[in-house]
């Protein structure tokens, strides 16, 4: 199994000493992985016959099933990788609305739900809530590129602090002092007497979908996506710690015992929503949309330039993949992409599940610090 600090070592050798070791320690103790791989399809769902005709099952089961399209001619595409490597955010950010912009107008009147659409800013694409009826439609728009499920994942978490060495690094000085760790998952108490001054800044991401499945998004009145003080606290269903566990190990402070890096801050990005009556799981339960995790990402992006980001946690997961899943999902590759230009560390649970011959998604996309099970 590759050694996770000599693959953190060697992809991000440019950092200095304490933002490797607040990498590190983020590296080694959040680990998480629950598959839902069974009730999912993987790939262009253009491509793939067989997969296509589970999610219009899916769809016509569960009332309506989340996509993902890919947006854009040849010439957009070319355009807008031109901008991400010339770092050029805002060109980005630009170049992609257009894209999305000429494929709402061009898919015509009853393919898109206006009012369940999502935009990515920097990846052209969108995620869109289609029903039975309208899959068909979007299976053969020319106004877009490529379809995708939207991925269902959902929390897990095993932990082995005593393992790493903790203390170790915190007498050599790597306390996470003037590093941010964000941390996408159910929500982080920020109340709580152990992580008391560390959220530095919180939003929230959701999916609201009805039907025999019903999603509820956790976020403030309901809403989709949130932002500011309170929208990335805990969601209210069993797991909904889970954050909060991942937080104070992260950065937790107490007068007997701290989390690794105990001078390290937080931001908290709540991606979770609530699934009911959902047959994959013991609903009520969370659920969080690949969807969702990409804004997620794409908000703490933007906050670079206000905060010393050292890495992304996601201790979340699903499949397994014996190689570079890349083809399974463009747009969760391209803001792993994103983070690694800003020189920010996506470390993502590779699963730990005992797989010996794979890792889930999105740990395998390229360019992630998958890490696997310590115990």
């Amino acid at each position: 199994r590759p050694n996770p600090f000599i693959l953190t070592l060697e992809t991000f050798s440019g950092g200095f000493m304490q933002r490797f070791l607040v990498l590190l320690f983020v590296a080694i103790v959040v680990i998480s992985f629950v598959s839902s791989a069974m009730a999912q399809s993987f790939g262009d769902l253009r491509l793939d016959r067989q997969a296509a005709e589970k999610i219009a099952s899916k769809a016509s089961r569960d009332g309506a099933v989340r996509l993902i399209v890919m947006v854009g001619s040849p010439a957009e595409t070319r355009s807008i990788d031109r901008a991400a490597t010339a770092l050029d955010p805002n060109n980005v950010i630009n170049l992609v609305a257009q894209s999305q912009n000429r494929a709402i107008a061009d898919s015509g009147t009853g393919v898109i739900n206006l009012n369940d659409l999502v935009r990515f800013k920097y990846t052209p694409a969108m995620a869109i809530t289609v029903r039975a009826s309208q899959f068909r439609e979007v299976m053969e728009s020319g106004s877009f590129s490529a379809v995708y499920e939207d991925y269902i994942l959902r929390p897990s978490l095993r932990t082995s602090v005593p393992l790493i060495g903790g203390k170790t690094l915190e007498a050599k000085g790597a306390t996470g002092k003037g590093q941010v760790v964000a941390i996408l998952d159910s929500g982080v108490a920020s109340n709580h007497p152990f992580l008391k001054g560390k959220v530095v800044g919180e939003a929230c991401f959701g999916t609201k979908q009805t039907g025999p499945v019903e999603i509820v998004p956790f976020c403030p009145d309901g809403k989709t996506e949130a932002f500011g003080p309170g929208s990335g606290e805990p969601c209210t269903v069993e797991g909904c710690g889970h954050g909060t566990h991942v937080a104070g190990i992260v950065a937790g402070k107490g007068a007997s015992f701290s989390g690794v890096a105990p001078d390290a801050k937080l931001l908290a990005v709540q991606v979770f929503s609530k699934a009911n009556n959902d047959p994959a799981c013991d609903a009520p339960c969370l659920s969080s949309s690949l969807s969702d995790v990409i804004r997620g990402i794409e908000w703490v992006f933007e906050q670079r330039n206000s905060f010393k980001i050292a890495a992304v946690n996601m201790s979340l997961g699903m499949g397994t993949f014996s190689e570079s899943c890349g083809a399974a999902s463009p747009p969760g590759a391209s803001v792993i992409e994103l983070l690694r230009k800003a020189n920010i560390a996506p470390v993502i649970a590779s699963g730990n599940n005992s797989y010996a011959a794979g890792i889930s998604l999105p740990a395998c996309l390229e360019g992630a610090i998958s890490v696997g099970a310590s115990t």
